[in-house]
């Protein structure tokens, strides 16, 4: 099975999500393996990332309820 197709499937199983810091962010969020580039190898939803970063500041956790996976989803 190629590594798209896995990180396809698994992109619903909850138990696949990983912590990871967006790149040049102080905080950290939970995303499925397909979505792990976009947020730590790129500056995925740039300007997304910096409003939650400056709305959220100093708060212990932020919710973001979502229909997916990521800002605002």
């Amino acid at each position: 099975m190629s590594q798209a197709r896995e990180e396809f499937d698994h992109q619903y199983n909850l138990d696949s999500l990983r912590r990871i810091r967006p790149r040049g962010r102080d905080f950290e969020l939970f995303i499925t393996p397909r979505d792990r580039s976009h947020y730590v190898e790129h500056s995925y939803e740039r300007l997304t990332a910096s409003l939650v970063g400056q709305m959220c500041a100093g708060a212990d956790l932020f919710v973001d309820v979502g229909a997916h996976f990521g800002f605002f989803s």
